[in-house]
């Protein structure tokens, strides 16, 4: 069941977009089991999977809320009119806006609120509520929630992809580069120790629910609450082809040198599968406008917005192969269905591999990954079977 958060809060027919005051508000007003945090649809995914596991773990029902956040460079990417829940789980659905939310706030916050965490953590609440989150652990929304509410308070970390594979400097240099700032970086650093000192101190609760995670790594119990979740969508999505065909996954990329090099690099591929009468369908990532392939390429676009795990999902005929960059669904593909996938990655210089591929080429050559494979594919390999 899927409601529209206005109707609750204004009784107007669009959705609303909340900050922190207003959903601290709303937490209090409301009786909950979880509330949840998307950008993505690979995290809607992530999300399902865990209400899942809570509905089999004892939750005949689960209420919540699911809030869209915002992307800083290409803003909210999910729809909201087109997600939908299974029946045991009623959602509201909203977006989530964290424009005014830095460090100074983060540290009045524990300030004024220092005092009733510890009152409240001997408290211990009379209901659990699940904040749910990609990667890291909302802890700062945590302990608000402890201080200002009555429930008992759990943390549950989801998949973000390959990105849940690696620690903290590895979030600070990202956060150090998207806003172009080392000192942004050190805030990350600041604020990510200040939080792991509170959940330490306090024992607030954190659930790994993540295959990337290096203490989780592609375990199999997650992984069939994905499938099942995935599996389970019945959407009306799936590539309808009967003949051999492949599927490209774009990659967005800033730099607009290193963009054009693999736009090069994959006319020149799937250029050789079209030969090879093999039908093309290309996945943009959620955050791309447009690819650029050459005209005369005749692919068939799937929907960006649907994550490419739905789509296979829903897919009678699985892709004869699945091409791609360093995309976390290389992974995930080959994990969930034993697709064969392959990275484009060493066909770049050193220097783009380093843009494009660094942490994936980490966690492939991971010596503890069993039973997931993504094979490299090189112009090379080609041109040698091209001129056999």
């Amino acid at each position: 069941m899927l409601k529209n958060l206005s109707i609750e809060i204004h009784n107007q027919t669009h959705n609303v977009t909340m900050n922190r005051y207003t959903l601290i508000q709303y937490i209090c007003n409301h009786e909950l089991d979880f509330v949840a945090f998307a950008m993505t649809p690979f995290h809607l995914v992530g999300i399902k999977a865990y209400l899942q596991y809570l509905h089999e773990n004892g939750y005949e029902k689960v209420k919540g809320i699911l809030l869209i956040s915002r992307h800083k460079k290409n803003g909210y990417i999910l729809r909201s009119n087109e997600i939908k829940f299974e029946k045991f789980c009623e959602a509201t659905v909203g977006y989530y806006d964290d424009a005014h939310e830095n460090i100074e706030t983060k540290v009045k916050l524990i300030h004024e609120i220092f005092g009733g965490i510890k009152r409240k953590r001997k408290e211990k609440g009379k209901k659990a509520l699940y904040l749910i989150h990609q990667a890291v652990p909302r802890i700062y929304l945590c302990i608000e929630c402890i201080g200002k509410t009555n429930y008992f308070v759990h943390n549950v970390v989801t998949d973000d992809g390959i990105s849940s594979h690696f620690g903290m400097l590895h979030w600070a240099k990202m956060t150090a580069r998207d806003n172009d700032s080392i000192f942004m970086g050190i805030k990350y650093i600041i604020l990510r120790m200040t939080g792991q000192a509170i959940q330490k101190c306090y024992s607030i609760p954190i659930t790994n629910f993540s295959f990337f995670s290096p203490q989780r790594l592609f375990d199999k119990k997650i992984i069939e609450m994905y499938k099942k979740v995935l599996e389970n969508e019945n959407l009306q999505c799936g590539i309808m082809e009967k003949e051999k065909y492949i599927l490209y996954l774009s990659q967005p990329i800033d730099d607009v040198y290193t963009q054009k090099a693999l736009l090069n690099i994959a006319n020149a591929v799937l250029s050789y599968y079209k030969g090879k009468n093999y039908k093309i369908y290309v996945k943009l990532h959620p955050r791309e406008q447009q690819l650029g392939l050459t005209d005369d390429m005749d692919v068939v676009y799937l929907d960006k917005h649907l994550s490419v795990e739905s789509i296979i999902a829903n897919t009678v005929n699985k892709p004869d192969y699945i091409i791609g960059w360093s995309s976390t669904s290389l992974l995930t593909l080959s994990a969930f269905w034993d697709i064969n996938c392959y990275s484009l990655y060493k066909n770049l210089t050193a220097k783009y591999q380093k843009k494009v591929s660094a942490d994936f080429i980490r966690l492939v050559n991971n010596p503890s990954i069993k039973n997931v494979y993504v094979k490299d594919l090189t112009l090379e390999a080609i041109r040698n079977d091209i001129n056999r």
